[in-house]
Formats: structure tokens, sequence, C-alpha cells
């Protein structure tokens, strides 16, 4: 989020100095309720432009650039993915809120002004008209984690792309931030919203012109972050579960591990008893990871890197029986069996399939 914070010797925000003097002998003067409300009025508004300014920082001065550069192996689409649209919403939603505190400084909205300074400013409604509009944000912030981790391969991998932010990252606007600084804050500001609009309610009467429509938009607001969010979600699982596939060798043509309705759940890793000759009393453990989803228990043999799996089964849950195999005296590990209704061993000691 865009911080307006003052330096490090402004007054508290519940107290203000009397008189152009700062106070001297004088008692700080305690900020009414219209007055804080105000200063929560112009915080929305100032970080907003703020927030504003960022996202042209993100399209003028990385997103332009490389767009003309277009450097081989950089996905602008996968990096910035709709920001041009976000800009362009959250443009019209500072004009708003600019509107609104404009007409509320000249007396034509809502609403007395306070002993001359302080307005009756209603941003409400202004929240209620885009909170649809803010679903904009699904895209962006489903997103996120695929150009986070674009963003980080191309660092790795692209010396061009690292060459051109570092010519970017001197200009003015990007306040010795990075391109990734900028590229997270749709997510944040879009979080800010809801506890911009409970602190304006604290300061804001039953009798005040904005009540009702900021009730509104507090309902509004909320119901919108809550359907990114859900959909930032799904789309962090699906990519964890393309990850999954990523890793996996050998995996057969039969197993269709990417499906519409597949979630991943846990990843842990376990040992796997093998055994290692005629006798039960020969056998050793072998490194294997496992993979719980939503219908489906996988599991793979660690390679020497680690960073691939060779697959060695799967079962659909509906499918699985655990089985408590006891103490293996041998190696002292109380182990389990994950087996097959039909009596197919999965995975566990003793021999078979599984391991």
């Amino acid at each position: 989020a865009v911080s307006n914070s003052g330096p490090a010797s402004s007054p508290s925000p519940l107290l203000s100095p009397r008189g152009p003097g700062g106070g001297g002998a004088n008692p700080p003067k305690r900020l009414s309720k219209d007055e804080l409300r105000a200063k929560c009025v112009a915080e929305i508004v100032e970080s907003e432009r703020g927030y504003v300014r960022d996202l042209e920082t993100l399209c003028n001065v990385y997103l332009a650039p490389l767009r003309a550069k277009a450097i081989a192996k950089v996905d602008l689409a996968l990096l910035f993915a709709n920001i041009e649209l976000v800009l362009n919403v959250n443009r019209q939603f500072v004009a708003e809120l600019d509107a609104r505190c404009a007409a509320a400084k000249a007396g034509t909205a809502p609403g007395a002004a306070v002993d001359g300074t302080v307005y009756a400013q209603c941003v409400g409604d202004a929240f209620v008209k885009f909170a649809d509009m803010f679903k904009m944000y699904t895209t962006y912030c489903a997103n996120q984690p695929v150009a986070m981790a674009a963003y980080d391969r191309y660092l790795r991998t692209v010396p061009a792309f690292v060459k051109a932010l570092e010519e970017y990252d001197r200009h003015a606007d990007v306040r010795g931030l990075n391109l990734g600084a900028f590229l997270i804050k749709p997510v944040q500001r879009l979080c800010k919203y809801p506890l911009h609009l409970r602190d304006l309610s604290k300061y804001t009467d039953d009798a005040h012109p904005d009540r009702a429509a900021l009730d509104e938009a507090i309902g509004k607001i909320e119901k919108t972050v809550d359907y990114v969010n859900d959909k930032k979600r799904v789309a962090e699982n699906q990519h964890r579960v393309q990850q999954v596939r990523e890793q996996l060798d050998e995996l057969p043509a039969s197993v269709e591990l990417i499906t519409p309705s597949r979630r991943f759940v846990e990843e842990v890793a376990v040992l796997v008893i093998e055994s290692t000759g005629k006798k039960a009393t020969k056998s050793r453990t072998v490194p294997h990871r496992v993979f719980l989803f939503n219908d489906m228990l996988l599991w793979a043999k660690e390679k020497g890197d680690k960073k691939k799996l060779r697959y060695k089964g799967s079962l659909m849950l509906k499918q699985l029986v655990v089985r408590d195999a006891g103490v293996n005296n041998h190696l002292s590990l109380h182990c389990v069996q994950l087996c097959a209704v039909d009596g197919a061993l999965g995975i566990g000691g003793g021999g078979g399939g599984g391991g």
C-alpha cells in the first residue's frame, strides 16, 4: 500500500498543535470526530492518487519500454496481465473521489462545512459505483503467482531482461523500488479498501449524509475482495498442480494429473520400505514424495538432484485404504500401508508394488 505518512516529527493523528507555533505552552487540541473523519477521507484520496501514480509508473516506465524491446523469452502478458485495464479503472475511480471532495469543499455536496475547513465529504457512493468494476482485479490477482514466478525466472535466465530493468530502476518515479515491488501493488491495494472504509465508518455518525452509502460500500467492496481472493486461491492451486506435473518423470499417459476439478491439498516427504533381498529382514528406506489431492494420492521417488521425481504410483481416494503395518523391527519405524480397496498394495512395508 502507498504510505502518505509525514516526517517523524508530525503530530499524532488524534492531536493537532494549537496555533502556528506548534503548541509551546498551550496544550494540544484534541481533534473532533468531524476532523478525524476528514483526515480519514484525505488518507483514502491521497493514497489512491499515489497508487494511480504507481500504476502509471509500472505501465510507462516498465511495460511500455519492455514492449518496445520485445526481449526474446520474456512473456509480457504473463508478467503484467491486464494491468492497463486496472489502471484505467483506478484513474476513473480517483477522478470520482476528487470530484466528491471538490463538491464538498464548494458546498454543493450534501452536508455543511464544519468551522470553514472540514467538510462533509461523501465518498461511499463512489465505492458503491466501482465495487463491481473492481472485479477487473480478478484476472490480475489470479495471475500473480505465475507472474512472480516468471519474474524470478527471467531475472535468473534472461540477461537482456536484467539489463533493461537496471536502466528502468534508475528512473526518478521508481523511487528506489523495483519491478517486483510495483507488480504486487494492485493486490495490496485491493485489500486496503475494506480497511479504509471501516476506519471511515468509525468516524461517521448515523445522521451523516454518507452513512447509508458507506454501509452499502463496505458490504459491496468486501464481497468483491472475497470474490477476487476466491478466484486467486483457485488459480494458485491450479498452478501448484501444474508444478507437480512438471516435477514428474515417467508419468503414464493413463494418469491425467491436470483436470478442472483437481485441487492440491498437501505434499509430504516419506520413507518407503523396499526389500533388498529374499529375506524379509533385508530392507531399506527410500525417500519418496507423496502428493495428496482432493481426489487422488500420488507418490514418486526422489531422483538424485531432488528437482525431478520418478512417478511410482497413484490411487484415487475412493479406492484407498490405510492400514497399520506396525513396527518394522529392522528399521525401528512404525509403518503404515496405503492400499487399494481391491487388495492391491499401494505404498507400504513388506514388499510389493508401491516401493
